[in-house]
């Protein structure tokens, strides 16, 4: 029996610009904007704890974020782990402090979160587009001799203009990279 249902699966490769006050266009993005793919070329969609706590009053909902609204089916949140990290995803994750240099990471004196426009291509043939995420990440994991330490990341889609926040697009080619 056919159905109309989609299924995303496989991250195949994810893009990241800063946000300016016009986003890059999901068809724009060019192959050195492409970061570390996730852990396992996995993202979740369903976080089974609260990523963003916000102020409520009693007898609201608790506000930890459920990726899909079951109502609106909207994307709020996404979370991935990045497994074989180097400077590069240190400072787009973490930021970089005062006295930071090739050999030495300095952690930043305040939390640092970042607003990037996103593309995420899967194996399937789909993207994902996200105007303006804001992505916060920490180390965590299992230091252990056979554990790892990865970087734990969370996006949270923000709005932007009258764009809408998530897309779900058939993958567009990439672009030659800019000059200069």
């Amino acid at each position: 029996m056919a159905t109309d249902n989609i299924h995303i699966a496989g991250v195949k490769a994810i893009y990241m610009t800063d946000v300016e006050s016009t986003p890059m266009a999901v068809g724009e993005f060019y192959p050195s904007l492409k970061v570390k793919n996730p852990a396992g070329d996995t993202i979740t969609v369903n976080p089974v704890a609260a990523a963003f706590n916000e102020r409520f009053r009693e007898n609201e909902s608790y506000p930890a974020f459920i990726l899909k609204d079951p109502k609106s089916g909207r994307i709020d949140t996404l979370t991935w782990d990045v497994l074989d990290w180097d400077d590069a995803s240190v400072a787009l994750y973490l930021g970089s402090g005062t006295g930071t240099t090739t050999d030495i990471w300095m952690a930043p004196t305040d939390s640092y979160v970042a607003e990037k426009t996103v593309r995420i291509d899967f194996l399937t043939g789909w993207t994902w587009y996200f105007p303006r995420l804001k992505i916060a990440a920490a180390p965590g994991g299992d230091g252990s001799a056979a554990g790892s330490i990865n970087l734990q990341v969370v996006a949270k889609v923000q709005p932007l203009g009258v764009l809408e926040p998530f897309q779900r697009i058939a993958t567009p080619a990439l672009v030659e990279e800019p000059e200069g």
